[in-house]
């Protein structure tokens, strides 16, 4: 759940540690938010439905996927299509208020 510290400050992001997995698999770069993950087979996808964003944060990490079926793989998918992929932002480990910098200025 986002947090209202979920801010940007000029290009670095606030709190990004509050999304899925505390960030250890990075964050919307626009505001630092993650959900998920959603599989589709053995992919993991971590999404900001604010932003509409995805990106994949690998293969076959979580056992979840294997007690899915081909039909919710296939929905999932569908669901995926309508968000934008993306290069996700990662927390700096050296800060410790969890700020992020946007590579992509």
């Amino acid at each position: 759940m986002k947090t209202q510290t979920n801010t940007m400050d000029g290009a670095r992001l606030s709190k990004l540690g509050s999304g899925a997995f505390q960030g250890h698999f990075g964050g919307c770069p626009d505001c630092g938010d993650a959900e998920g993950p959603y599989n589709v087979g053995r992919a993991h996808w971590l999404v900001c439905p604010e932003h509409c964003v995805r990106w994949l944060i690998g293969e076959n990490l979580f056992r979840a996927w294997r007690d899915e079926s081909p039909e919710e793989w296939e929905a999932t998918q569908r669901w995926l299509d309508g968000f934008r992929v993306v290069k996700p932002v990662y927390g700096d480990d050296t800060n410790p208020d969890g700020e992020a910098d946007n590579d992509d200025r």
